[in-house]
């Protein structure tokens, strides 16, 4: 009997002392995690570097069973390559200093996945991985300079961020956040909520899927930019790409946007700031309400740009500009069940070519 509880705390104590002893790499088995995560307080404290990995390929399934809190010390960082592992509870990351967390050839899932990473620096990676909550929310929250990428899922199906719930990505003064060639879902409505002055949000062959909800991406900061190229977003409840600040721009370029129950609204440099840009080629929209392009309404030198795209709204479709702005519309096929308006402010430009445009009332620069 003596024997096998000194083997336990033995154990216990090397789980914990163990990443406190040293600040360098080390690497553990998903079953000295899943251990760790069980043990009394469910939490594992990251000093330098851990990696967690299996020896196999594929990776046998690890549950653990219990919620796990991943907790950094200043400039640590969790790393999960080639594992499978299920958890029973909440599964969290928290930092308050500069923190990374990667994962490559991971699938990891649990009830609800919480990322808190709010430090002067953060990073949060997904290469090749699958990220799942099987009941309630996904969310990221980062902080004043991070990253954010996305890249493909784990083989040639599935998906590599898939919330249950709501999926959520916010962060602080600066972001850049890339999404090449992957599929991310949300079970209800899906947010990025970027606070800072200097956001940059990038999707290339890419799918944004809010199953039940809304799609909206907010960012205040002068000089936001986001930029869809080959991708799509659907959401049944409405999509909003809304960026107030001066100097702000969104482009897409062979993207769909589908809101089959709702309403689609760009906008760039709205609140009356001026030099938002909106350059539109080759989209295709479908929306159950209206469809809204707004560049620095209210301002200056905003400019609207849509060419040779289809747009097919359940309300009205407004292209606009103000005040020595630019509204550029060419070679498009625009239908809405009530009316079709595109136009500029005083001394701005209005340029209209090659559209065919159907609903009760057209006026296309005029």
């Amino acid at each position: 009997m003596t024997r096998r509880k000194t083997t336990r705390i033995a154990a216990t104590m090397l789980f914990t002392l163990g990443l406190a002893a040293s600040a360098s790499a080390q690497t553990w088995t998903p079953a000295q995690f899943k251990a760790a995560c069980e043990a009394p307080g469910h939490t594992v404290t990251v000093f330098g570097t851990l990696k967690i990995t299996s020896p196999t390929l594929p990776p046998p399934v690890v549950v653990v069973r219990s919620a796990c809190t991943v907790v950094f010390t200043p400039d640590a960082q969790f790393e999960a390559d080639n594992v499978n592992l299920r958890f029973t509870g909440t599964m969290a990351f928290q930092a308050s200093a500069k923190a990374g967390v990667v994962f490559k050839k991971a699938i990891w899932s649990a009830p609800r996945l919480v990322a808190s990473l709010t430090g002067d620096e953060g990073k949060f990676i997904v290469d090749e991985s699958r990220l799942a909550t099987t009941a309630g929310d996904l969310s990221i929250a980062l902080g004043d300079i991070s990253e954010l990428s996305v890249t493909g899922p784990l083989g040639s199906t599935g998906l590599a961020l898939n919330a249950a719930g709501a999926l959520t990505v916010s962060a602080g003064e600066k972001l850049t956040a890339t999404f090449e060639t992957t599929r991310v879902r949300a079970g209800t409505g899906m947010t990025f909520s970027l606070a800072g002055p200097e956001a940059v949000l990038k999707a290339n062959l890419s799918t944004f899927t809010a199953a039940a909800g809304q799609f909206s991406l907010s960012s205040p900061g002068a000089k936001a930019e986001v930029d869809l190229a080959s991708s799509q977003v659907v959401a049944p409840g409405g999509i909003a790409i809304v960026l107030p600040g001066q100097e702000s721009k969104a482009t897409m370029a062979s993207t769909r946007l589908t809101a089959l129950g709702g309403s689609v609204t760009l906008q760039a440099g709205s609140n009356g700031s001026s030099f938002g840009v909106l350059s539109l080629d080759t989209l295709t929209v479908r929306a159950g309400g209206a469809y809204t392009m707004d560049a620095s309404l209210g301002a200056n030198k905003g400019e609207s740009v849509l060419n040779n795209s289809t747009i097919r709204a359940g309300a009205a479709i407004l292209i606009r500009s103000d005040r020595e702005g630019l509204t550029n519309v060419l070679n498009n096929a625009l239908v809405s069940p009530t009316e079709i308006r595109a136009f500029t402010g005083a001394s701005g430009a209005c340029i209209e070519e090659g559209n065919t445009a159907t609903a009760p009332v057209v006026a296309i620069c005029q």
